[in-house]
This record gives structure tokens, sequence and C-alpha cells, in this order.
């Protein structure tokens, strides 16, 4: 990564790599800068430690230990210094500016809440709750599962115990409604899991837990969705990869099918069962959505997701099975915390 220094009117003036060094490292990405008078710059790292750095102008860390950093914060996505020399930091997941004297001490009774909605931020994975006709999201941040009105005007924390999930990466999620569960995909470099928590109370149902090899499954699991009825003696669950799309069985946990991703799709982000337009699957990457039946064979009513839906990255779908919206499909966009809400033809 590099610093760019550019002039009012847009011309670069200077590039600064970046170096890595002791405890330093930039290469997820940084994002938040500020010069700091007289003569350094503080720096944020996309690396979930809510670290703040001083960084020289030739790139190089000040020190082997950054100013500032705040578990469970994530990210620091902006940094300025005020005209007196406090400095001012936002975290976009939580609403909140942390406010610090000139020398990064924490001056906390200056602190200030500017979020904005119901407190949702960040949502990937998104099911739809039929028992309840509520939406439950997962937010990419801390893992926090929430219950959303189907007007999308109030939320509530479902606080599931998720400390069998610790150290994995979490994707999405999907709902069983026999057994009023929510079932949680996430995964290791070794084993992908899906788990299964109380839809109300968050408590975990440990013995429905399900385990795969990678090495048998796919390398990076990216998306879940539950198939009621999918055959005659089972249910199943779709399990979006990066090139195809693997169909389990919920009884045995083995493959039953997989069929290739479709033609150009980088991963399959999103998956979604539609049962009341003929049982088929709605299968997104970052761009595009694609419809398929079970057996991968391709459907017409795709579309493009920017212009269609003006979404800049769409994470999760889920289909509305009850309810006034009930036939509607609701679609997460994680950037821009919202929940697009729409129909296609059949």
């Amino acid at each position: 990564p590099a610093l760019v220094m550019a002039k009012p009117d847009g011309t670069i003036d200077a590039e600064i790599p970046v170096q890595p060094s002791t405890g330093f490292d930039p290469s997820n990405g940084i994002l938040g800068v500020a010069y700091q008078a007289p003569g350094r710059l503080l720096v944020s790292l996309s690396d979930g430690t809510g670290s703040i750095w001083a960084v020289d102008f030739s790139g190089n860390a000040i020190g082997d230990a950054p100013l500032y950093a705040e578990a469970g914060i994530d990210s620091f996505e902006g940094i300025v210094q005020l005209n007196n020399g406090r400095i001012v930091a936002s975290n976009y997941f939580t609403g909140q500016l942390r406010f610090f004297d000139r020398d990064m001490g924490r001056l906390p009774s200056e602190d200030r809440v500017y979020s904005v909605g119901i407190g949702v931020s960040g949502p990937f994975g998104l099911a739809w709750d039929g028992d309840t006709g509520r939406y439950l999201t997962l937010s990419r941040i801390g893992g926090q599962l929430a219950s959303i009105s189907p007007s999308l005007d109030s939320a509530t924390t479902v606080h599931a115990d998720q400390s069998s999930t610790s150290g994995r990466v979490l994707s999405r999620i999907a709902y069983l409604p026999d057994v009023q569960q929510v079932a949680m995909l996430s995964r290791t470099q070794v084993n992908t899991f899906i788990n299964f928590f109380d839809a109300s109370t968050g408590a975990a149902v440990s013995a429905a837990r399900i385990t795969l090899p990678n090495a048998t499954l796919c390398a990076a699991s990216q998306s879940l969705e539950y198939i009621p009825g999918a055959t005659p003696a089972d249910d199943l669950f779709a399990i979006g990869c990066a090139n195809k799309v693997v169909l389990l069985s919920r009884a045995t946990h083995a493959i039953v099918r997989q069929f290739a991703a479709p033609a150009g799709f980088s991963s399959v982000f999103q998956v979604a069962f539609d049962p009341p337009n003929g049982g088929r699957l709605l299968l997104s990457d970052d761009d595009n959505v694609v419809l398929v039946d079970l057996f991968g064979n391709p459907l017409p009513g795709g579309f493009n997701i920017r212009a269609g839906l003006n979404a800049l990255v769409g994470r999760d779908m889920a289909v509305v099975t009850s309810g006034p919206d009930a036939g509607a499909i609701a679609m997460t966009d994680a950037d821009n915390s919202e929940i697009i809400v729409f129909r296609i033809g059949n």
C-alpha cells in the first residue's frame, strides 16, 4: 500500500510506499490518514485491531506499537486533527467518534455517537424467519445477530452464544422453520462448519453442528441456504463456493450433488431458495443475479445488481415466505448497511 500526496487540483505531488515493520502490517489496507503537526502522519489499518499508528514521510512506522488500539472496534475509517490539536477518529460500524488529545491520550468525555437508522451495521448474512415474520441478519463486525421488523424500522439483538465459532471466518446464515433455529456458516483454513442456534434465545444447539473438511467441500465456502423438502426423503443445504454450488444432505451431511457456478462468476457470494416460484435458486456474485434450478440449469430472470437495485455490494439474499411481502426477495448491501426488498418476474 501507498499514501498519495495530491494538490487541491488533484495533481499528484508524491507517492509514499508504506513499509511493514515489527507489529505494523499495512497489507490489508490503510483506511484513515491525517497529518499531525509538526511532521508526521497518523494512519489506521484495516486489520481488525482498531489501531492507529504514527508514520513518517518515508512510509515507516514510528515505533513498534500503535499509538492506540481498541478491541472490538474493528477499524477506524477516518482520522483528523482539529485546529486545537485534538485528534478525532471515526468508526463506521459502531457510529462513534473517538476523541484524543494531541499526544493521543483518550478524551472519552468528548466522544460522540453519530449512528442513524436501526443500529445494524454491515449486514452480511440474511434469512427470513417465517415464524415471527422478521428478517435475521448477521453482521460482519463481531458477528452480531439481529432480528429486524418486516418494515425495516426496528431491530433487536439476538444474543447468540458464538463461543464455538470464535476465530473463524463467519459467512452467512439460514433459517430452519421446523426447529426454529438459525444455521450459521463459518470456516477455518481446514474445515467448514454449520452451527445452529435457537432463533429466539440465541442458545447454541451443539448436537446439531456439521463439520466438513474443506478438501471435501471447497476451499472457501461463501454462502448458505436451507432447502426444505428438496427431495421426498431429505432437506438440503446449498453452499456457494468460489466455482460451484454444493447441495448437502441435512440428514447425513453427505454431498448430494454439485454444479458449476454460472459463467463469469468470481464466486457464489449469495444463494437463496425461492419456493413460491417453482423451487428455483437465486445465485449472485459481486455483480449479477442468475436464476437456476436445483440441478444448476439456467432459468430466465437474471439481472445486474447495480443497475437493477442500485446496490453497491450485495452479500446475501433471502426469500420472504409469509406476510404482506410474501414472494418478495430481500438482499443485504453490506457496504451501505441496507436491506433491499424487491420482486422479479416468474
